[in-house]
């Protein structure tokens, strides 16, 4: 147990901890909690605890997960998850699909296939919004191995009209 609770750097600046290697060097911060314990390092203000970063353990997720939690919670209450699989969660801590986003828990009842590559759940209505300028176009495109938008769907602010594309023509459009 190390606690350092006054120190004053060389130019004035509080330093409690400082690490320093030589430039040829890198220089690690190691965190070696016991197997399947979980190893945090939390951030406090005035004593209470804000948030916590560590590895997970096997309490709560994988004891090779990454995450992110307010108060000194574990795992288990993750606000930011990143899984041994390079998958992350925000919300979310066991993510199914590379990037799960959740609100709040809709209670399904399935699990997503392996070509979902993202997850967005809400227990009320959910909405992706997608943002551009007052004279500009946004849109959703779908393409392939040959083509960057074999079809899409779009909205277009000039004359506010939206339009669908597939088979690379645009085969309707609402004014």
């Amino acid at each position: 147990k190390l606690e350092i609770t006054d120190a004053i750097g060389s130019t004035g600046e509080e330093v409690l901890l400082k690490l320093q290697g030589r430039a040829t060097k890198n220089v690690y911060f190691d965190i070696n909690a016991d197997a399947n314990r979980r190893g945090v390092i939390r951030f406090k203000s005035a004593g209470t605890d804000k948030w916590s970063i560590g590895r997970g353990d096997s309490d709560e997720l994988s004891d090779s997960s990454f995450f992110i939690t307010n108060g000194s919670g574990g795992g288990n209450t993750a606000k930011f998850v990143i899984t041994s699989a390079g998958s992350v969660g925000i919300n979310s801590t066991v993510p199914e699909t590379r990037l799960d986003v959740v609100e709040s828990s809709a209670s399904r009842n399935w699990t997503p296939t392996s070509n979902v590559t993202a997850l967005f759940e809400r227990s009320s209505g959910s909405v992706i919004t997608l943002v551009s300028n007052t004279s500009s176009v946004v849109g959703i495109d779908f393409a392939d191995t040959g083509d960057n938008n074999r079809g899409f769907i779009k909205y277009d602010h000039n004359d506010d009209s939206m339009f669908f594309r597939t088979n690379a023509d645009e085969q309707l459009r609402i004014t």
